[in-house]
């Protein structure tokens, strides 16, 4: 999201779930299969340690995904894991409007994430701006976001 662009398609909307459970992958499979699912689409990718028959240890996979991207997920799930099915489902959300800022602040611009719903307002840096800004006047992460909390964002 470009600066000062709000992100339009705020209330409610709907967004699938996309699940599969594996007992038989290593660490860099799954890594390699959760880049996968993102390039895929997948909005969001997560591991969740469960048991599986047996008592085997095992990892449920879950995406997020819009519903333009369920094929191109589904099929990434299926060819990069060794699951033989997928489980998925469309449910309801609500989500805030958002928008980018900026911040100038003595480490230099600092793109600020700011969140409305109603009367609720979130704002948070990101964490690749404060990152850079950090390791590039070698300071903490932490001097960095305290830095930005005391600027005027455009």
């Amino acid at each position: 999201m470009e600066h000062g662009q709000v992100k339009t398609g705020t209330g409610d909307e709907y967004i699938y779930e996309v699940k599969a459970s594996v007992d038989d992958m290593t660490g860099e499979e799954l890594g390699f299969a959760h880049g996968r699912l993102e390039e895929a689409g997948a909005a969001d990718v997560y591991f969740t340690p469960v048991y599986m028959k047996k008592n085997r240890p095992g990892t449920l996979i879950t995406c997020l995904v819009r519903g333009e991207k369920l094929e191109q997920v589904i099929d990434a799930m299926l060819r990069h894991t060794s699951t033989r099915g997928v489980r998925y489902a469309r449910y309801s959300r609500r989500v805030m409007s958002a928008e980018m800022l900026s911040a100038d602040t003595e480490y230099g611009p600092i793109a600020i994430k700011r969140s409305v719903y109603g009367d609720i307002v979130k704002e948070k840096p990101e964490y690749e701006d404060v990152a850079a800004a950090a390791e590039k006047h070698g300071v903490s992460i932490q001097e960095v976001r305290k830095n930005v909390i005391n600027c005027k964002f455009k």
